[in-house]
């Protein structure tokens, strides 16, 4: 099969490039609580770099990530029957309805939904079903750009019970002088006062949440390409939450040690210093836990799916014959 000349490719996305980048860059599409409408690209950009809050902040380069996964793709693709499909035109025209939703309920969120849904309906419109099964992955990765705040006041909360429920129960095996007080963690040594060298608040910041869909979002391209089957890769994907929460676990732990150690305003930060350098070490070890618990657990179920591969050939070879009891009488 030939390959597609580039002058036929850009020639069939040229006018789905501009409708985007009308729907994104140009039309002033929500505000929120705000009084004036930016548009799609705006609000990203506000969410995407906010100095106040780094949970969102990977969102910035999951469109190179997305341009990187589709480059990989490039030969398969361009050696894919292009076969345009009207199915596509009917997702553009779905996509353009929850765009209007959207901007007729100042939601920013239906806007999300209408670039993802446009996506998926331009190169089905233009190209067809084999060339989207191929960019399957890339659009999903595509999916993690969109910044979902809804989602932090809905996790928030469960996150910073489990995180300090998780680190009381390893405090109590380990006999350490601490209380807790809803999700906040206080000193309790003996012959001192409450909270006199440790009073630790697991806020939102501290709950996982600044961690968690950025580990979610590096899970799932690690789970992709260490993983060769959809089962496999959706079990490790879901693994990036758990192993989230622990590794939040250990910088609470990291925290409290630094706390009986070095003080306080060291392990911490004080009012002049709002986080120590210390503070920020131990936020890394969020991503160390979880990169190791991710490999970990890759390589142990490579070594699963070998033994059970392994024993479905040996229970599917037959036994040789025995010469005496095959011979006839």
């Amino acid at each position: 099969m030939t390959s597609h000349p580039p002058s036929r490719l850009l020639a069939s996305l040229w006018p789905a490039a501009a409708a985007l980048l009308l729907l994104v860059v140009i039309v002033p599409y929500a505000g929120g609580y705000e009084e004036t409408r930016k548009t799609l690209i705006g609000i990203l950009m506000d969410r995407w770099f906010a100095s106040e809050s780094t949970t969102w902040q990977y969102g910035a380069i999951v469109p190179f990530v997305v341009a990187w996964l589709i480059w990989r793709k490039r030969e398969i693709l361009m050696n894919t029957k292009i076969s345009g499909s009207a199915m596509g035109l009917a997702v553009i025209i779905a996509s353009m309805g929850s765009y209007f939703v959207g901007y007729k309920a100042n939601n920013y969120y239906f806007g999300y939904l209408a670039i993802q849904l446009f996506v998926l309906g331009a190169v089905v419109w233009q190209f067809g079903w084999s060339w989207m099964r191929q960019l399957t992955f890339p659009w999903i990765v595509l999916g993690t750009a969109w910044p979902l705040y809804f989602l932090e006041d809905r996790l928030g909360f469960p996150l910073r019970m489990l995180s300090t429920q998780g680190v009381m129960a390893v405090v109590k095996l380990l006999h350490l002088p601490v209380v807790a007080e809803g999700t906040s963690l206080f000193s309790a040594s003996s012959g001192e006062a409450i909270g006199s060298w440790m009073t630790l608040k697991v806020d939102g910041p501290c709950s996982g949440m600044n961690t968690l869909f950025a580990l979610m979002f590096i899970a799932l391209l690690f789970a992709h390409h260490q993983q060769p089957t959809l089962m496999r890769r959706s079990l490790l994907f879901m693994l990036s939450i758990p192993l989230a929460i622990l590794g939040n676990m250990v910088r609470i732990g990291m925290l409290i040690g630094g706390c009986r150690l070095f003080g306080q305003d060291f392990a911490v930060g004080n009012h002049e210093n709002e986080m120590s350098s210390y503070h920020l070490l131990a936020g890394l070890a969020v991503f160390v836990v979880a990169f190791i618990g991710l490999q970990a657990a890759s390589r142990q179920m490579n070594r699963w799916c070998s033994r059970w591969k392994n024993q479905a050939r040996k229970d599917r070879v037959p036994l040789p014959l025995n010469k005496a009891s095959a011979s006839t009488p």
